[in-house]
């Protein structure tokens, strides 16, 4: 460290030994001559010749006479008069510079015979600070422009310039006098009027996220980059920060590719006019290919959350989507659903993410990661596979409804088949088979499910129905080879269901329920159980509507279920019985049987 400063007292013209001892009054605080001395193995008179130099150069004070001492002072009397010269070499060089430049133009120009402006240019830097050079430059570039100018701006910008812009670049017919001018600004209801007459000629695209800046990019040569602190529409009240004006290619390069990536997220002047004047959000679909774009679009559509973010992903994802979740959003009242495939590697994430947010482990995901916001506006990232895995490749915008409700949808009947966390890792850690329940949408799924508990059972097989479940179960079953087992059927036994019962007791053992289920209950001995509850309760397989059906294999559930049952089946009415007990033209072919004593229920 002393080392660094003695080698920086050199750069600013102080020697070594008067910077050893200015150094040393530092350190050491209040000394005098014969001390410094001592400290330094310098003799007297050469300390004190060095302190007298110090003191006068105002790097030093003497702070006693009786003896003589000294403290350290600030070294501004050091740095300032150095960085004073060299600023005045360095305006010296500026225009010298400015000079030689002149003069090599001029015989550049006689050595190669051309023009000077056909001649290599080049390339800088310039910082405008006076606002008056600052639209005088801009005038300069809108003059010099030949093919094509990128503008972004502000909100305010195009009041100030439409009537210029008019002048330079709008021709005969209002066509626009350059191949490709574009302007990049948000339409708000303060310029909308500017933006309809301009968009004629120009092209315009709206986007919210600039406020502060305005870019100048004319034909490749040059660029030009002003902050704006204070925007109104009128010119001589607006702030301006000073200006960088260049045709270096790289600061060109830069603007452009920051242009570039704004238009292709900006929104058409058309939509958003449309927009504002029917209140109606403009849809979109846009395919985002950029690395950094695509995560930090994907974070920054996360935050936007107001009521719900559904996010899943890829297992080797997870970890990563962990952090970009609020922390608080259960504290905004934002419902947080994640699904991934839940793993011993990535246990841990979905462990901390569960502490604010409902996950579920489900295996199915393997292709995308992906993000719905308030069932609103979605974001998927695509994969592509190969030996070296999976490469993100690019990514699927949109908030078009129809796009985003359809994906909804499925991935909320992936979620209603998914299993909890804690279930997943009791499986991972400890083994345990996990048992859920799966919730089954489609009136197909749903007969699949009957057929596959029926197929399985290898001894009983229980069923509680209603009324009309009694004659679609007959429809189910009549022409298939029913496994050689035990079945029991429970349901309210009536004159519209009387004949399928009938034909049913080729299989069944049936008992008559008093009251209407409103839903129907198959247990299996296979350790699964399968309920349904219907809005539209008919005979016809095809017509009737399901309220919702599920099916779970977890055993605290199935036994309760199973007592239930048995709890039901000693106390009904069996068929024969129930036979002589409706009217007797619904009934034909009455077996005479008595009615038996009621059991009560097994336990």
């Amino acid at each position: 460290m002393a080392a660094d400063i003695l080698t920086l007292f050199s750069q600013f013209g102080l020697k070594k030994e008067a910077g050893e001892v200015y150094l040393h009054l530092l350190q050491t605080g209040r000394r005098t001559a014969v001390e410094v001395a001592e400290s330094l193995h310098l003799t007297s008179h050469g300390a004190n010749k060095v302190l007298l130099a110090l003191s006068k150069q105002g790097l030093a004070k003497r702070i006693s006479t009786n003896p003589e001492t000294f403290v350290a002072a600030y070294p501004s009397s050091l740095l300032n008069p150095a960085i004073s010269k060299e600023a005045a070499k360095l305006q010296d060089l500026s225009e010298a510079r400015n000079t030689l430049l002149e003069l090599w133009d001029v015989e550049r120009t006689k050595a190669q015979g051309l023009p000077i402006e056909w001649c290599p240019i080049e390339e800088g830097f310039i910082v405008l600070y006076d606002k008056d050079d600052i639209i005088d430059r801009r005038l300069e570039t809108f003059h010099a422009t030949e093919k094509r100018l990128w503008i972004i701006s502000t909100e305010f910008w195009l009041l100030r310039w439409d009537k210029v812009l008019c002048d330079y670049f709008v021709g005969d017919e209002d066509k626009c006098r350059i191949e490709d001018l574009r302007i990049l600004i948000p339409i708000t209801p303060n310029n909308i009027d500017a933006v309809k007459q301009l968009s004629k000629c120009f092209k315009i695209r709206h986007s919210p996220m600039m406020s502060n800046f305005a870019v100048v990019i004319s034909d490749c040569k040059e660029a030009m980059y002003t902050g704006v602190t204070k925007d109104l529409d009128e010119l001589e009240r607006v702030e301006l920060t000073p200006s960088l004006w260049s045709n270096n290619s790289g600061f060109i390069e830069i603007q452009s590719s920051l242009f570039q990536s704004l238009w292709d997220r900006g929104i058409d002047a058309r939509l958003r006019i449309q927009e504002m004047e029917t209140g109606k959000p403009i849809e979109i679909t846009r395919v985002i290919t950029d690395y950094q774009e695509i995560v930090q679009d994907f974070a920054s559509l996360i935050n936007t959350a107001q009521k719900e973010i559904f996010l899943w992903g890829r297992s080797e994802a997870l970890p990563i989507l962990a952090p970009l979740i609020p922390k608080d959003a259960r504290q905004r009242g934002i419902d947080v659903i994640v699904m991934a495939e839940i793993n011993k590697d990535n246990l841990q994430a979905a462990q901390e993410i569960a502490e604010r947010a409902d996950v579920r482990h489900i295996p199915q995901i393997v292709h995308s990661t992906g993000v719905i916001i308030d069932q609103q506006v979605m974001q998927v990232l695509l994969y592509s596979f190969s030996d070296k895995g999976a490469e993100l490749y690019n990514s699927i915008y949109t908030n078009t409804r129809s796009f985003v409700e359809t994906q909804h949808s499925m991935m909320e009947d992936m979620w209603d088949s998914g299993i909890e966390l804690r279930y997943r890792e009791q499986e991972l850690t400890a083994g345990r088979v996990v048992q859920t329940i799966q919730v089954i949408k489609k009136r197909e799924d749903v007969y699949k499910a009957f057929y596959e508990m029926l197929d399985r059972s290898k001894n009983e097989f229980n069923v509680i129905q209603t009324r009309m479940g009694v004659k679609r179960l007959y429809n189910l079953i009549k022409d298939r080879e029913m496994p050689k087992i035990t079945y029991r059927l429970l349901a309210p036994i009536e004159s519209v269901n009387i004949e399928e019962a009938r034909l049913l007791t080729k299989y069944f053992e049936i008992r008559h329920l008093e009251s209407e289920t409103g839903a129907a209950i198959f247990i299996s001995d296979d350790d699964k159980l399968l309920g349904t509850s219907y809005i539209y309760d008919t005979g016809d397989i095809d017509n009737v509507i399901y309220k919702s059906a599920f099916r779970t294999d977890i055993s605290e559930f199935i036994f309760i279920e199973k007592e239930l049952f048995n709890s039901f089946w000693y106390n009904a009415t069996p068929l024969n019985i129930r036979e002589q007990e409706l009217p007797i033209d619904a009934v034909k072919g009455v077996i005479d049987a008595e009615k038996p004593e009621k059991r009560p229920a097994r336990r």
